[in-house]
C-alpha cells in the first residue's frame, strides 16, 4: 500500500510556465503559460518507482489545475 509520507508539509514552490510544460490539466481551456501557479510535491512510500505526487494549484483561484505523470 503506497503512503503519502509528507502530506502535511509538501514541498510548495511557486511557477510560473513560459512556454507549455507536459503536466496534464483538468481543464482543457486553461491557460497554463504566464499563470501563477504552486508546484505542491507529495512524496511517498513508491518514490523510487513511480515519483513523486505533484499537483498544480492556481495561486489566484486556489483551484487544482493539474498533476505531472508519474511514471
Amino acid at each position: 500500500v503506497e503512503t503519502i509520507t509528507n502530506f502535511d508539509n509538501p514541498e510548495v514552490e511557486e511557477i510560473v510556465f513560459d512556454k507549455q510544460p507536459s503536466i496534464y490539466l483538468f481543464e482543457e481551456d486553461f491557460v497554463v503559460i504566464g499563470k501563477e501557479l504552486y508546484k505542491i510535491t507529495f512524496n511517498t512510500t513508491m518514490d523510487g518507482l513511480l515519483g513523486p505526487i505533484v499537483v498544480y494549484v492556481d495561486k489566484s483561484s486556489g483551484t487544482l489545475v493539474g498533476t505531472d505523470f508519474r511514471e
